[in-house]
């Protein structure tokens, strides 16, 4: 009943405090934002009680993107090569009643288990469009994920800037819970006991 009750809390977004001296299943995300020249920098990192595997399993995870990020209208692998991939991914957000949709070709070079660095070869909705995300285990256990964005758009627009930002805090909302959600999941199904056979 409290792991039901639980999964319930997360996928609402409500945070679920820690008993005196316990470590927090995550903590809130870190955020920062400014827009410099038209150039829009953006970082973000937040904790999770979660292995590495897991992280990189959800970070790593492109083509189903879509399913855990409302945002994320499409994310499709056109070519991969080894640790390096092409990636097609279109985004819808908005401020107040007006939504916009930008697209990007991302180049992507992948360490597994410890970053993934991408680059815009479009230059479709932006004149560049750089990052990366990286994982870092943390003393406590769990690992912290830390996210960096460099972007020029190209469209203009009163909400470009609420416009970038939000999308942004949904997608590392988004993945934080998506891999603590995986990794209870991986849990319980390591506890399930052993089906037996009647002989």
């Amino acid at each position: 009943m409290y792991l039901r009750k639980l999964l319930l809390l997360l996928v609402l977004g409500i945070g679920t405090a820690a008993p005196c001296g316990a470590d927090p299943l995550f903590q809130p995300v870190i955020f920062s934002a400014r827009e410099k020249a038209g150039v829009d920098e953006i970082k973000a990192e937040f904790y999770v009680k979660a292995d590495v595997q897991t992280a990189w399993n959800v970070l790593s995870d492109y083509e189903h993107i879509p399913r855990f990020v409302s945002t994320m209208k499409k994310s499709h692998i056109e070519k991969r090569c080894e640790d390096n991939l092409l990636l097609t991914q279109e985004a819808e957000a908005g401020f107040l009643f007006i939504t916009k949709r930008v697209h990007v070709l991302l180049k992507i070079h992948e360490i597994p288990g410890k970053s993934i660095s991408f680059e815009d070869v479009s230059l479709k909705d932006f004149c560049f469009y750089q990052g990366f995300w990286s994982i870092e285990p943390a003393a406590q256990g769990g690992v912290s994920v830390i996210y960096e964005l460099e972007a020029k758009k190209n469209f203009d627009a009163p909400f470009a800037g609420d416009y970038m930002n939000g999308g942004v805090k949904d997608l590392i909302t988004a993945v934080q819970k998506e891999i603590y959600m995986r990794q209870i999941q991986m849990k319980q199904e390591k506890n399930l006991p052993e089906a037996t056979h009647e002989m």
